[in-house]
């Protein structure tokens, strides 16, 4: 049995095997919900809040996910998540290139 040795930093093989760095937040902000899925045909998305108060993403007029801004037209509370509308996402495609990205504020 022999036991493999990890590669020598700065190798090909060490930076093959290195893990994607996730992008760097903005300053300032922190993750305070992750994007779901799409809910039904007109682009709104689930917001599934990291704290048991949610009332913050109930008031929020505009949400920043993946760097982006985004202008909120709708949101409402649906089980354990929040049902959002933002402005300019207006099909359940566009939303699910959302879907597992962090809510920013």
């Amino acid at each position: 049995m022999s036991i493999a040795t990890p590669p020598e930093p700065g190798t090909p093989e060490r930076a093959a095997n290195a893990a994607t760095p996730a992008p760097a937040a903005a300053p300032g902000l922190v993750a305070l919900a992750k994007v779901g899925r799409p809910y039904g045909l007109t682009g709104t998305l689930h917001l599934y809040p990291y704290s048991a108060d949610a009332q913050t993403l109930l008031k929020a007029k505009t949400l920043v996910i993946g760097g982006r801004d985004f202008a909120v037209t709708r949101s409402r509370r649906h089980g354990e998540s929040i049902v959002t509308q933002l402005a300019g996402i207006d099909s359940p495609e566009a939303a699910a290139k959302l879907t597992n990205q962090e809510f920013l504020g």
